[in-house]
Protein backbone atom coordinates (compact mmCIF):
# COMPACT_ATOMS: atom_id res chain seq x y z
CA UNK A 1 0.00 0.00 0.00
CA UNK A 2 2.91 2.35 0.59
CA UNK A 3 4.16 2.15 -2.96
CA UNK A 4 0.95 3.48 -4.62
CA UNK A 5 0.71 6.32 -2.06
CA UNK A 6 4.33 7.30 -2.68
CA UNK A 7 3.73 7.15 -6.45
CA UNK A 8 0.63 9.35 -6.08
CA UNK A 9 2.52 11.94 -4.03
CA UNK A 10 5.35 12.02 -6.57
CA UNK A 11 2.90 12.46 -9.48
CA UNK A 12 0.88 15.12 -7.61
CA UNK A 13 4.05 17.09 -6.92
CA UNK A 14 4.91 17.09 -10.61
CA UNK A 15 1.38 18.08 -11.59
CA UNK A 16 1.41 21.05 -9.25
CA UNK A 17 4.75 22.22 -10.58
CA UNK A 18 3.58 21.88 -14.18
CA UNK A 19 0.36 23.83 -13.61
CA UNK A 20 1.61 26.97 -11.89
CA UNK A 21 -0.65 29.66 -13.31
CA UNK A 22 -0.40 33.40 -12.97
CA UNK A 23 2.57 35.71 -12.87
CA UNK A 24 4.95 36.92 -10.21
CA UNK A 25 6.29 40.31 -9.25
CA UNK A 26 9.52 40.72 -7.31
CA UNK A 27 9.14 42.37 -3.93
CA UNK A 28 11.47 45.04 -2.64
CA UNK A 29 10.63 44.98 1.07
CA UNK A 30 12.91 42.02 1.87
CA UNK A 31 10.12 39.80 3.26
CA UNK A 32 9.71 37.53 0.26
CA UNK A 33 11.33 37.20 -3.10
CA UNK A 34 8.10 37.58 -5.06
CA UNK A 35 4.32 37.68 -4.98
CA UNK A 36 2.23 35.46 -7.25
CA UNK A 37 -0.93 36.83 -8.82
CA UNK A 38 -3.40 34.42 -10.39
CA UNK A 39 -5.81 36.88 -12.00
CA UNK A 40 -5.67 40.19 -13.79
CA UNK A 41 -8.06 42.67 -15.35
CA UNK A 42 -6.92 44.00 -18.69
CA UNK A 43 -9.03 46.33 -20.80
CA UNK A 44 -8.45 47.57 -24.33
CA UNK A 45 -9.87 51.09 -24.07
CA UNK A 46 -8.59 51.89 -27.57
CA UNK A 47 -11.45 49.89 -29.11
CA UNK A 48 -14.36 50.66 -26.72
CA UNK A 49 -17.17 51.95 -28.92
CA UNK A 50 -20.09 52.28 -26.52
CA UNK A 51 -20.54 53.75 -23.06
CA UNK A 52 -23.92 53.35 -21.37
CA UNK A 53 -25.38 53.30 -17.87
CA UNK A 54 -24.89 49.53 -17.81
CA UNK A 55 -21.21 49.54 -18.80
CA UNK A 56 -18.64 49.93 -21.56
CA UNK A 57 -18.80 47.32 -24.37
CA UNK A 58 -18.70 44.18 -22.21
CA UNK A 59 -15.45 45.28 -20.52
CA UNK A 60 -16.65 45.12 -16.94
CA UNK A 61 -16.24 48.87 -16.38
CA UNK A 62 -19.38 50.66 -15.22
CA UNK A 63 -19.87 54.46 -15.14
CA UNK A 64 -20.52 55.91 -11.71
CA UNK A 65 -23.38 58.40 -11.88
CA UNK A 66 -23.81 60.44 -8.70
CA UNK A 67 -23.31 63.91 -7.31
CA UNK A 68 -22.68 65.72 -4.06
CA UNK A 69 -22.84 69.28 -2.83
CA UNK A 70 -19.97 71.59 -1.92
CA UNK A 71 -20.74 70.94 1.75
CA UNK A 72 -20.55 67.17 1.24
CA UNK A 73 -17.29 67.61 -0.68
CA UNK A 74 -15.90 69.82 2.11
CA UNK A 75 -14.80 72.41 -0.42
CA UNK A 76 -15.87 75.30 -2.61
CA UNK A 77 -17.59 73.13 -5.22
CA UNK A 78 -19.61 69.97 -5.40
CA UNK A 79 -19.06 67.11 -7.81
CA UNK A 80 -21.37 65.67 -10.43
CA UNK A 81 -20.34 62.42 -12.11
CA UNK A 82 -22.24 62.32 -15.39
CA UNK A 83 -22.39 59.83 -18.25
CA UNK A 84 -21.83 62.62 -20.80
CA UNK A 85 -18.32 63.07 -19.38
CA UNK A 86 -17.26 59.55 -20.46
CA UNK A 87 -16.67 59.56 -24.20
CA UNK A 88 -15.54 56.65 -26.36
CA UNK A 89 -13.10 57.62 -29.12
CA UNK A 90 -12.07 54.22 -30.52
CA UNK A 91 -9.55 53.46 -33.19
CA UNK A 92 -11.09 52.46 -36.52
CA UNK A 93 -11.92 48.74 -36.65
CA UNK A 94 -8.81 46.58 -36.74
CA UNK A 95 -6.38 49.48 -36.35
CA UNK A 96 -3.83 49.77 -33.54
CA UNK A 97 -2.45 53.22 -34.35
CA UNK A 98 -3.65 56.61 -35.52
CA UNK A 99 -6.44 58.97 -34.60
CA UNK A 100 -9.71 57.89 -33.01
CA UNK A 101 -12.95 57.96 -34.99
CA UNK A 102 -13.75 61.40 -33.52
CA UNK A 103 -10.22 62.68 -34.27
CA UNK A 104 -7.24 63.23 -31.99
CA UNK A 105 -5.89 60.62 -29.60
CA UNK A 106 -7.92 57.42 -29.36
CA UNK A 107 -9.16 55.84 -26.16
CA UNK A 108 -11.77 56.28 -23.50
CA UNK A 109 -11.98 59.94 -22.53
CA UNK A 110 -12.89 61.06 -19.01
CA UNK A 111 -13.78 64.74 -18.90
CA UNK A 112 -13.76 67.27 -16.09
CA UNK A 113 -15.93 70.18 -17.19
CA UNK A 114 -14.74 73.76 -16.84
CA UNK A 115 -18.21 75.20 -16.31
CA UNK A 116 -19.70 74.97 -12.84
CA UNK A 117 -23.38 73.99 -12.95
CA UNK A 118 -25.40 74.51 -9.78
CA UNK A 119 -22.25 74.69 -7.67
CA UNK A 120 -20.99 71.36 -9.02
CA UNK A 121 -18.08 70.51 -11.30
CA UNK A 122 -18.90 67.91 -13.97
CA UNK A 123 -16.60 64.88 -13.64
CA UNK A 124 -16.33 61.25 -14.73
CA UNK A 125 -15.66 58.02 -12.87
CA UNK A 126 -15.60 54.32 -13.74
CA UNK A 127 -15.65 51.29 -11.45
CA UNK A 128 -15.09 47.65 -12.32
CA UNK A 129 -17.96 45.26 -11.62
CA UNK A 130 -15.68 42.90 -9.69
CA UNK A 131 -15.92 43.54 -5.98
CA UNK A 132 -13.63 40.72 -4.87
CA UNK A 133 -10.38 42.57 -5.52
CA UNK A 134 -9.19 43.93 -2.19
CA UNK A 135 -5.44 44.17 -2.68
CA UNK A 136 -3.21 44.17 -5.70
CA UNK A 137 -0.96 46.03 -8.01
CA UNK A 138 -2.78 48.51 -10.19
CA UNK A 139 -1.17 49.89 -13.32
CA UNK A 140 -2.75 52.19 -15.87
CA UNK A 141 -1.62 54.42 -18.66
CA UNK A 142 -3.16 57.85 -18.50
CA UNK A 143 -2.45 60.63 -20.96
CA UNK A 144 -3.01 64.19 -19.75
CA UNK A 145 -3.33 66.55 -22.68
CA UNK A 146 -2.88 70.30 -22.87
CA UNK A 147 -6.65 70.62 -23.23
CA UNK A 148 -8.17 71.71 -19.91
CA UNK A 149 -10.27 69.03 -18.24
CA UNK A 150 -9.25 66.14 -20.47
CA UNK A 151 -7.46 62.85 -19.92
CA UNK A 152 -7.38 59.62 -21.88
CA UNK A 153 -6.89 56.01 -20.77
Amino acid sequence: MRRPLATFIAIAGNALAACECGFSVNRTDGQHTSEIFTEYIETDFLHVTNVSYTGTDQTGWIPQIWNNTANQSRGSYGRSNELRNIIANPLPTGDWAGDGVHGSDPGLQLWVRQAVDGGQVGTAELVHYRDDVLFGTFVSTVLFLLVDGFMRF
